[in-house]
């Protein structure tokens, strides 16, 4: 058809790196080619193949020289909540590079700061349950690897509380001491608390802990002990009386009466609503000492009133009594001659018998036989 245009491009057959194609124009007397550049498609997916194909090798070649390191853990196997274990971790397989060494608890990385979690030893305490403990090792320029071993950690519950408190029965507005013990199955009491009521509206914490009741009245006293996982309590009946009150039943001195020089022995018991009792006495000679039996010595004959006082802090009681001190009077029982009238020449023998009023002390005998001669015995 006359004055039908018609544009053919050239083919560029598959494979081949052409750098452009061809536009003719076949117009009626036209003869005029025009060249345009080409995209290059084929030729960069080409360089992009080889060098992907390069990294790969590369990396294949890295990874052929690393080594696979063979790491054993051992250690603790069970242990108690709250117990500390503790962990080696040894390599083979590279006998060069240095090793860096990172703990893990069943594949997370160990976080404590308060052990060391990058050394060949491992001390912590972990949680409770079954474990993985584990180590991973990368030697410096040869290789890495892991290995763990399984651990049990009991739960650690508790099995009995004890509880007590000194003085009871006290006294108002004195302080009391409470007291508690617990016992686990893991034996001892790390890991527990302790947390108190008093029963009048007050609470403390701590194994032990003390405590001023201000009314009179018997209170309830519980104490919890806690591992966090278990719990036990265990009640106790505290008793506060007034206080105010002290009668001393009984004092006295024995021997009554004593000699002088020789030890008297005094004692005496009293009671009061709460509290401990101490004892005072004054033993009437200026002495004085404490205690609710004591002893004194008085070195003159004479009768004293002693008085005894007792005291719990808040009330007290005081008693007297008179203490006879006897001097060392010396009584004859006897005296005698072997021969009585006897005869110039004669050897007579005299015998005497004499006693102390007193308990102590030794006698000894002198005589004198009325013609200017003497004798001892």
């Amino acid at each position: 058809m006359i004055g039908k245009r018609c544009r053919t491009a050239s083919h560029v057959p598959a494979g081949e790196h052409a750098d452009h194609f061809a536009v003719r124009d076949e117009r009626p007397g036209s003869a005029r080619r025009r060249r345009r550049p080409s995209r290059g498609l084929a030729g960069s997916m080409g360089s992009l193949f080889l060098l992907v194909g390069f990294l790969c090798a590369l990396a294949c070649e890295s990874s052929a020289q690393m080594t696979m390191v063979t790491v054993t853990v051992t250690g603790t196997s069970t242990l108690c909540q709250g117990q500390t274990g503790t962990w080696n971790a040894t390599y083979s397989g590279c006998s060069m590079g240095t090793p860096s060494y990172t703990w893990t608890l069943d594949g997370t990385a160990i976080d404590d700061p308060s052990t060391d979690t990058h050394g060949p030893s491992l001390t912590w305490a972990p949680p409770p349950g079954m474990h993985q403990i584990g180590c991973m090792v990368s030697v410096s320029g040869c290789g890495y690897g892991s290995g763990s071993k399984t651990i049990t950690v009991s739960y650690n519950t508790i099995t009995a509380v004890s509880a007590s408190s000194n003085p009871n029965p006290s006294c108002a507005g004195q302080s009391v001491t409470f007291s508690a013990s617990a016992t686990t199955s893991c034996g001892g009491t790390a890991g527990v608390s302790y947390y108190w009521t008093f029963g009048d509206g007050a609470s403390a914490s701590g194994a032990s802990v003390s405590h001023v009741y201000n009314t009179v009245g018997t209170y309830p006293v519980t104490v919890s002990a806690s591992t966090g996982i278990s719990q036990m309590s265990q009640t106790i009946s505290q008793t506060v009386n007034s206080g105010s009150s002290v009668t001393i039943s009984s004092a006295s001195g024995s021997p009554n009466p004593g000699c002088v020089n020789s030890p008297v022995s005094f004692s005496a018991s009293a009671s009061a609503g709460c509290g401990s009792l101490s004892y005072t006495w004054n033993f009437g000679d200026g002495a004085s000492g404490s205690g609710q039996s004591v002893s004194h010595t008085y070195t003159s004959s004479g009768t004293y009133v002693v008085t005894v006082t007792a005291t719990n802090g808040i009330g007290n009681a005081s008693q007297t009594f008179t203490e006879t001190i006897n001097g060392q009077n010396i009584s004859f029982s006897s005296i005698s001659s072997s021969s009585n009238p006897s005869c110039a020449g004669d050897a007579v023998t005299f015998t005497a018998g004499a006693s102390l009023n007193c308990a102590s002390g030794n006698l000894t005998y002198s005589w004198t036989f009325g013609d200017g001669t003497t004798g001892s015995g």
